[in-house]
């Protein structure tokens, strides 16, 4: 077994691990308690504060990650000029999608999920059953929407730009890289808790999808250059082959008529 099936079945079995805590302990609960005042019946970050502090932490950490897709793209542009830059051309590749690809599947999974976020429960003094992942709503809940809290799609973006781990090729760089941006998505997704919009599970779960998407995207961008590779160099055969054949068929052609004469 390589090392990359070992690395996509661990992450497996942390996500049903952190499904358990999620379904069987109180953590999650226990974590956003030290964020809710409920004697004022507010969260740690109120809409007023997170006006403030939106261009920084929320909107900011989008704008971020999609200039690092920008850089992405334009490096790609360049990399077809400049042959030293094609090196590197699969992981960048690899990163752009991962930008792409994660919060898109993160948010279709939300959407099927139907777990509504903290400062929608009643627990925190709002509407909503509190209804973990596998259990039922009851009966006579009729709501006017479904939850989209689970996994938490905010730090996605964040968690995402783990792929850049695959641009570097010293061990330092790539374990900054990784540091970075595991601390950034912790950076976002606690901010998304002060604000009461994410138990610590959500953001969790979703830093483990990322993990594992990045490695499936990567290995497809892999496999997808080394056949586009394959079908440049049966082209060069055939087109080799093809003008020797030419080549062969003139010279056949030169010496019948010169015999002719």
């Amino acid at each position: 077994m390589s090392y990359k099936k070992i690395y996509l079945f661990f992450c497996l079995v942390l996500m049903a691990v952190v499904l358990i805590m999620e379904q069987y302990t109180d953590i999650d609960v226990w974590v956003s308690n030290h964020f809710y005042d409920f004697d004022r019946h507010r969260w740690t970050v109120t809409p007023a504060l997170h006006e403030i502090l939106s261009p920084i932490f929320y909107e900011g950490a989008k704008h971020f990650v999609a200039f690092i897709g920008t850089l992405c793209v334009l490096y790609m542009f360049f990399s077809l000029k400049k042959k030293e830059w094609r090196k590197n051309f699969s992981a960048v590749m690899t990163v752009l999608l991962c930008t792409i690809i994660i919060p898109t599947t993160v948010g279709r999974l939300k959407k099927v999920t139907n777990v509504y976020c903290p400062n929608q429960l009643d627990i925190y003094e709002q509407k909503y059953p509190y209804v973990r992942v596998t259990e039922k709503y009851p009966d006579n809940f009729q709501p006017q929407h479904k939850g989209r809290c689970f996994p938490g799609g905010h730090v996605t973006g964040a968690f995402s730009l783990m792929s850049l781990y695959l641009i570097f090729h010293r061990r330092k760089n790539k374990l900054l890289a990784l540091g970075g941006a595991v601390c950034f998505g912790f950076v976002t997704g606690t901010y998304q808790i002060l604000r009461g919009e994410h138990f610590f599970s959500h953001n969790l779960i979703s830093m483990l999808i990322a993990a594992f998407l990045i490695v499936i995207i990567n290995e497809t961008v892999i496999r997808c250059a080394a056949f586009i590779q394959k079908r440049q160099k049966c082209r060069k055969i055939v087109r080799t082959m093809l003008r020797k054949f030419q080549a062969l068929t003139f010279s056949c052609k030169y010496l019948k008529f010169k015999w002719k004469f």
